[in-house]
C-alpha cells in the first residue's frame, strides 16, 4: 500500500468535512425505515450501475469486475450504464435524477469531484447531493517525460523550463481533468513556467509525448508504467504518499518540494435518501467482492489497489475532504474551464 486516499477519517480531516459527514448521516437517518425482511430480499430486480467513462476504458473495465462480483452475490444482473462526458458531471446528474430505492448506484471518482470544484459547486454539493457507500479502488499518477528530454526530476524540469522560456510544455487529457489541475499545481509550486497543451483524452497525447512534440505529462500509473518499462518514457515523480514499488528510485511529489499527494480513487455512491440499510448491505457485499484473490490479481495487473475498509459515513467524510483539497488547488492555480 503506497497511499491512503480513503483510510478512515483521522484528526487531519478538517472540521467542515466531519460536520458535513454528520449532516449527511442525519439526512440518511431521516429516510424511510426498511424492514429486515425487505433488506434480505434486496435486490429483487436488476441494479443499474452508472459509470462516468466510455465502455472499454480502464474505469469501465474495473467497474465491470465489481459488477460481476455483485451479480454473483445478489443473483441479479448489475447493468452498466456508461454516461461519459464533462469529466463525470453527466453521470452525476443522471444519478441525482434517479429514485432513491437502491436500484441505481454510481461509481464516482476523483474526476467528477474536481470538475464540480471547477464549476464552483454548481453541479452538486458534495456534502448533500449523494449517499456514500464505499471506496472501491485507488491508484496514483506519474509525471513523465520523453526519454530524450534533458532532465530527470521535477527540479530539472523546472530549471530547464526557466532557462528556455516557452519551450517546455505539458500535455493533459483536457481542461479541468485531474492531471491538468495536478500538473498546474506542481508548475505553481516549482515556479516552472510550463505551457499547458490540452488534448481530448490521455491516449490522444501519447504519440506527441513520445515524439517530443510535448515535453511532459502527468499520467495514470496503469498507462504510464508499460511505456516506462519499455524505455519509451522516463518517470520524474509519483503522486502517491510513498514511492511506488514499481519505481522505487523515483521520488514522490512531497520529496521534491511540491507539498502534495494526488492519489486517484473510485467509489460507489447512491442518490440521497437511499435507505441506510441498503447502503450498509452494498458496503458489506463490496468488501467481500474486493477480498476475492482473483479480483485482486486483476487489480494488480491494472495497477490498482484495494482501499482500506470504510463505512459509508467515513467515505462521505473522505469525499468532502477530497473536494476541499481540490478546491484549494483550483483556487491557488486559478484554473477555469475557459482557461485554454
Amino acid at each position: 500500500m503506497i497511499h491512503r486516499a480513503f483510510a478512515a477519517p483521522r484528526r487531519h480531516f478538517n472540521g467542515c468535512a466531519l460536520a458535513a459527514a454528520a449532516a449527511v448521516s442525519g439526512l440518511l437517518a431521516c429516510s424511510p425505515a426498511v424492514a429486515a425482511e425487505d433488506i434480505a430480499a434486496w435486490p429483487s430486480k436488476p441494479v443499474k450501475l452508472i459509470v462516468h467513462s466510455t465502455a472499454g476504458g480502464a474505469s469501465d473495465v474495473q467497474a465491470r469486475l465489481l459488477a460481476d462480483g455483485l451479480r454473483q452475490k445478489w443473483g441479479q444482473p448489475v447493468i452498466i450504464d456508461n454516461r461519459a462526458g464533462a469529466n463525470g458531471l453527466i453521470a452525476t446528474q443522471a444519478l441525482k435524477a434517479a429514485p432513491a430505492d437502491g436500484y441505481t448506484l454510481m461509481q464516482t471518482a476523483t474526476g467528477p469531484v474536481a470538475m464540480n470544484v471547477l464549476m464552483h459547486g454548481k453541479a452538486y454539493d458534495p456534502a448533500q447531493a449523494f449517499a456514500a457507500i464505499a471506496p472501491v479502488a485507488s491508484t496514483y499518477m506519474i509525471v513523465v517525460a520523453g526519454v530524450n528530454q534533458p532532465y530527470d526530476d521535477l527540479a530539472g524540469l523546472a530549471a530547464y523550463s526557466k532557462a528556455t522560456p516557452g519551450k517546455v510544455s505539458y500535455a493533459s487529457a483536457g481542461v479541468g481533468a485531474v492531471p491538468h489541475i495536478g500538473t498546474e499545481f506542481v508548475n505553481l509550486k516549482l515556479d516552472g513556467g510550463l505551457t499547458h497543451v490540452p488534448y481530448r483524452g490521455e491516449s490522444q497525447f501519447i504519440p506527441d509525448l513520445l515524439s517530443g512534440t510535448v515535453s511532459s505529462a502527468m499520467m495514470i500509473a496503469g498507462s504510464a508504467l508499460p511505456l516506462i518499462k519499455s524505455g519509451k518514457l522516463k518517470p520524474l515523480a509519483v503522486t502517491a504518499s510513498r514511492r511506488s514499488p514499481a519505481l522505487p528510485d523515483v521520488k514522490t511529489l512531497d520529496e521534491q518540494g511540491v507539498g502534495a499527494t494526488l492519489p486517484l480513487w473510485w467509489g460507489f455512491i447512491a442518490p440521497t435518501g437511499t435507505p441506510p440499510a441498503i447502503l450498509d448491505k452494498v458496503n458489506r457485499d463490496l468488501r467481500e467482492v474486493l477480498a476475492d484473490p482473483a479480483l485482486r490479481k486483476r487489480y494488480a495487473d491494472m495497477v490498482l489497489e484495494v482501499p482500506p475498509e470504510s463505512t459509508p459515513a467515513q467515505f462521505q467524510a473522505s469525499m468532502v475532504d477530497e473536494a476541499a483539497k481540490w478546491a484549494d488547488m483550483v483556487r491557488k492555480t486559478r484554473i477555469t474551464l475557459t482557461a485554454e
